[in-house]
């Protein structure tokens, strides 16, 4: 072999060496491999994918998921989304839904979208009517409102969240929602949940329910009228309501329940009017109510009692101390003014 050629020869397989070392191995280790990101499997909220009609800036009118990409903000006299049919998810991913003063419902579930579906995750605010408002209809309605800002909303009339039910319909979960500023916070009509909610500076009451209804875990504060208004059969358990009311109106205060519900384990503090107006046949247990303008008015009826519970003979400091909460006994399931 020439020298010339053993040149050539040497070049190439030092050229091998350095296209190897720069692309690495030609035969990587086993092991997972990433996967390429795909398309978004949503569908977005715009002019082209869920175009407008008279009543809403944009309508959802196919079943599916939906997203915001940005904040968006309604025409005059119309809501900013429409669902029109069942089986939606709408998620605002962090996003604005503004309103202006003649702005009918900042998302407007009705008719065939009241079945199944959920809103959930941005803010929804100055709306003449309601933030999000879900005309409950059919046989298993199944929506949700969840992790929403809703704020600003109605005039004389409306809420952050409104459930309007048919007779005997239901099935609305609101869970943690912050209200403020609103006529209503949140007004389910019948049958539902709300959970673990903070309701603030409402013009009227702040969590409303006709009937039938779950409210548990719940901050109401410096609502107009009440904290948490109720009528029968519902379930008001673990809530703080605190100044609530107002001193030119006798009939507020904290909670209000009408009949046959189950009031248990709240705390009522500092509320104009009453701290607990209670109607009759109600179970009404494990509750406390300090600085209220009229701590408890209870019609006859209800089951249930109600302790002052006495002062502490001295400051202690230690294991023990104190007074017996009851001067007769301790009852697990008394009421207690302290």
């Amino acid at each position: 072999m020439n020298r010339s050629a053993i040149t050539v020869g040497l070049g190439l397989a030092a050229c091998a060496v350095f296209i190897t070392a720069l692309a690495g191995p030609l035969n990587p280790p086993a092991g997972p491999v990433a996967s390429t990101p795909g398309p978004e499997p949503r569908t977005a909220i715009n002019a082209i994918n869920t175009p407008g009609n008279a009543s809403g800036t944009f309508v959802i009118s196919q079943p599916g998921s939906y997203y915001l990409s940005g904040n968006i903000a309604a025409e005059a006299g119309k809501s900013g989304i429409i669902v029109a049919v069942p089986e939606v998810t709408l998620d605002l991913c962090g996003f604005r839904i503004t309103g202006t003063p003649t702005s009918s419902a900042g998302v407007h579930i009705f008719n065939g979208g009241s079945g199944r579906t959920i809103v959930r995750n941005g803010h929804v605010r100055g709306f003449q009517q309601d933030g999000v408002h879900l005309a409950v209809s059919g046989a298993a309605p199944l929506c949700t409102v969840e992790d929403m800002v809703l704020s600003n909303n109605g005039t004389t009339i409306g809420a952050g969240v409104r459930a309007v039910s048919g007779v005997g319909q239901g099935g609305v979960v609101v869970r943690r929602c912050l209200a403020t500023g609103n006529f209503q916070g949140i007004n389910i009509d019948k049958a539902g949940t709300i959970d673990d909610c903070a309701v603030y500076g409402s013009i009227d009451s702040g969590i409303v329910s006709s009937e039938r209804s779950v409210i548990r875990s719940c901050t109401a504060m410096n609502n107009g009228v009440f904290g948490i208004q109720t009528a029968f059969r519902c379930r008001i358990s673990g809530n703080t309501c605190i100044s609530n009311g107002n001193a030119s109106l006798p009939s507020s205060g904290g909670i209000s329940a009408g009949g046959s519900n189950f009031v248990e384990d709240n705390f009522c503090d500092g509320n104009f009017g009453f701290g607990y107006l209670i109607g009759s046949n109600n179970l009404i247990v494990r509750n406390t109510a300090r600085g209220n303008t009229t701590n408890w008015s209870l019609n006859a009826n209800n089951r249930g009692i109600v302790i002052a519970a006495p002062s502490t003979a001295g400051s202690f400091s230690g294991n023990a101390g104190g007074s017996s909460l009851a001067p007769s006994g301790y009852d697990p399931n008394a009421n207690f003014t302290y």
